[in-house]
């Protein structure tokens, strides 16, 4: 994402009790434009930047159904549920893709690297064509 989008900022969002991973993943990132959003992400701020972001790649979880209904490009990786019962649907016709699930494996940490990033990829080309 760095390398495709060098301006950009990547923010690391979860939970508070996810604060220390997190921040473990913003510094082996190795990245300057890695940022955490932990304790001060309310919904109505996670509204406003589903709104201006590029894409989002986010497990699935609430934040996934909030930036889908404000337009935000996205991949979501499942784990013991199924993409078709949950999927997300863009009202603004933007890529949604699905990735893992009950077909696919109950983890989320077994989808592989590669899909995600082709998945985001393709998000990013059709970003790209659109802009």
């Amino acid at each position: 994402m760095s390398e495709r989008l060098p301006s950009a900022q990547i923010l690391l969002c979860g939970s508070s009790p996810e604060a220390d991973l997190l921040n473990e993943l913003r510094i082996a990132s190795g990245m300057t434009n890695v940022a955490i959003a932990a304790s001060d992400l309310p919904l109505r701020r996670l509204l406003a930047l589903a709104e201006i972001a590029h894409s989002m790649v986010t497990v699935d979880t609430g934040p996934a159904h909030l930036a889908a209904a404000v337009g935000c490009p996205l991949v979501v990786l499942y784990g013991d549920e199924s993409p078709e019962r949950w999927d997300r649907r863009n009202a603004m016709g933007r890529p949604v893709i699905n990735l893992g699930g009950t077909t696919q494996g109950n983890r989320v940490d077994t989808i592989d690297l590669d899909s995600v990033v082709r998945a985001w990829l393709s998000i990013a080309s059709a970003q790209s064509s659109n802009s």
